[in-house]
């Protein structure tokens, strides 16, 4: 047996479904609690701890190739008792569908919602960005950033060097992006600390967004390029 599959149900499904892989949730409990930290219950908690077992079978050559577990954890805490717990059923199902969501994340290359900084400035022309950066209309700001990079006011040249990495990288851009941002940390290399940090930190996030695109290319066709 290959977890719960011989050789022969798995060439049945492969031969039925015209499938390469088949992934099966192999195992599957929840487990839940309640407590409280005194015994005058102001604070009450309740956990559903959500048990998951993945395993992924390649259909081609019968084999069980690759198994995935986890357990995600799902806590209700309320103070003072002014809420009520939810009926353990409901919170049982609430939280094997936020453990499935998780598990979809780790399949799929999907977006996620991160922070970005971007410097503001008191110049009267580096001004006009704010309101263009909050309706994202990246192009038009980079237009102005790009005309202060030169200047001979240092922190007017590492600011605007810095916001037109970003501008790169909202249009996709990431190669220049990781130059704009080495260009900025450059102006000040190491006598400015918080600006250095700054520009650091964001050469590593991009360099890293490179990497997780490439990684991402390659399992949609793991011919177009080598993975590094």
């Amino acid at each position: 047996m290959l977890g719960l599959y011989s050789r022969e149900e798995l060439a049945q499904l492969a031969d039925s479904t015209n499938s390469k892989m088949l992934l099966s949730l192999d195992y599957f409990a929840t487990v839940d609690r309640k407590y409280a930290f005194d015994k005058q219950k102001t604070a009450e908690f309740f956990d559903v701890f959500v048990i998951a077992y993945w395993n992924f079978y390649d259909l081609k050559n019968l084999r069980l190739s690759y198994y995935y577990d986890r357990v995600d954890t799902v806590t209700w805490d309320f103070h003072e008792r002014i809420e009520i717990f939810p009926p353990r059923e409901e919170a049982i199902q609430k939280a094997s569908e936020i453990s499935a969501v998780q598990f979809a994340g780790f399949l799929i290359p999907h977006w996620i919602a991160v922070e970005r900084l971007y410097y503001r400035s008191g110049q009267i022309d580096l001004k006009k960005t704010d309101a263009l950066v909050a309706e994202e209309k990246w192009l038009e700001a980079a237009e102005i950033w790009r005309k202060h990079v030169e200047s001979p006011n240092k922190k007017i040249a590492a600011k605007s060097r810095f916001n037109m990495a970003l501008a790169c990288e909202m249009l996709g851009r990431l190669d220049a992006a990781v130059d704009w941002a080495v260009q900025s940390y450059l102006v000040f290399g190491q006598k400015n600390p918080v600006h250095e940090q700054n520009s650091l930190e964001y050469i590593n996030i991009l360099n890293q967004r490179k990497m997780d695109i490439k990684r991402v290319e390659y399992q949609f066709n793991p011919k177009s390029l080598p993975l590094q």
